[in-house]
């Protein structure tokens, strides 16, 4: 216990070192359009770096970040890097695709929330279709009222609002209807049986087919074969996000990605 203890200790002064230091990145994993194949966006998802030159992912560091009240420095460290590095791909003669960022928790007890990212937005001159947000199913359950302010926020702003997770509380179609999103992402526990279990593909083609009357846009996550692949898109689904496509990656190698896939220039 005593250990459990130290090495908690010293993972939060260094979690909180490396906030100072800025030693946090973000990777970036293509999302596919189903239908034509070409990249239609990227998630940017927490990478820290660390000093040993080792790169851990989320897992390792938020829940004691969102614990220790420190998640929303990390956060904007990530919001400022993406609008940075869209401003980048705007100001030259790059492929532009929208990137998508997660919303903690935290945010939505924050009033000035949306007014941050407005000016994040104006200071770096990108355009509110590039950035998407993206909150997950439970925090609208728990925080309802909060999120749907941030949403509506968001959405006045011109940006892109997406519901992570959908499909594993209890009050899911709900949101469809009460909430501005503009984009559902399919939870991977209905994905990972999609080939095997006509229940899953029953349910995945409902959600899409009620997303599609509200002209909400889904997109599945963790796809990992063909065969899922295949399925969601005779079933309509728009885009697709997953190993199968791409693993998350450095913002380089993303952009090599996209030249490979599209070469010609392509503006959101």
């Amino acid at each position: 216990l005593k250990d459990e203890m130290a090495r908690a200790i010293r993972l939060q002064a260094d979690l909180q070192a490396a906030l100072e230091r800025e030693q946090f990145t973000f990777y970036l994993q293509p999302k596919v359009n189903l239908r034509t194949g070409r990249v239609a966006g990227a998630e940017a998802l927490a990478r820290w770096k660390k000093p040993d030159g080792t790169v851990a992912g989320p897992a390792e560091f938020v829940p004691l970040l969102e614990r220790t009240g420190n998640v929303e420095q990390l956060d904007f460290m990530i919001y400022e890097q993406v609008c940075r590095y869209l401003c980048g791909r705007q100001a030259g003669d790059s492929i532009v695709v929208p990137v998508s960022v997660n919303v903690s928790r935290a945010h939505l007890k924050d009033t000035d929330f949306v007014q941050k990212v407005k000016q994040l937005l104006i200071r770096y001159g990108v355009h509110p279709s590039l950035m998407e947000f993206e909150l997950t199913e439970t925090m609208l359950a728990e925080s309802m009222e909060e999120a749907a302010a941030v949403i509506r926020g968001l959405r006045a702003l011109g940006c892109k609002v997406s519901i992570d997770d959908f499909g594993t509380g209890y009050s899911s179609l709900s949101y469809i209807q009460i909430l501005p999103i503009t984009v559902l992402k399919l939870d991977r526990s209905f994905i990972m049986y999609l080939e095997d279990d006509a229940i899953s593909r029953e349910i995945v083609s409902a959600v899409i087919r009620i997303a599609k009357s509200k002209k909400i846009e889904t997109i599945a996550e963790g796809i990992e074969t063909i065969g899922q692949a295949d399925i969601l898109r005779e079933s309509g689904c728009d885009q697709a996000q997953g190993y199968f496509f791409g693993k998350p990656m450095p913002a380089d190698k993303f952009e090599q990605f996209l030249r490979e896939r599209q070469p010609q220039k392509t503006k959101a």
